[in-house]
């Protein structure tokens, strides 16, 4: 829900600019990630992301998907 996006359209590498702590995406899969949605691949093939943040915790579940979150680099957990 975020107001530029909304207007804009999502670019991966303008989310990362803003250097949020945690971000979560929706896979497909809980060993491997395999995103849902065509922005969630975006993001998670972008320069940078596998660079700038590390996998924090994988939710999974018996749903159509699984929550993968990651965290900023260096963060605190």
């Amino acid at each position: 829900n975020d107001i530029e996006i909304a207007r804009n359209g999502f670019r991966a590498a303008e989310l990362l600019a803003r250097k949020p702590d945690l971000i979560a995406l929706v896979s497909r899969e809980p060993e491997r990630l395999d995103p849902v949605f065509a922005w969630e691949r975006q993001l998670a093939e972008a320069e940078g992301f596998r660079r700038e943040y590390e996998l924090a915790q994988v939710y999974a579940n018996d749903f159509a998907y699984n929550l993968w979150v990651f965290e900023r680099a260096g963060g605190a957990r």
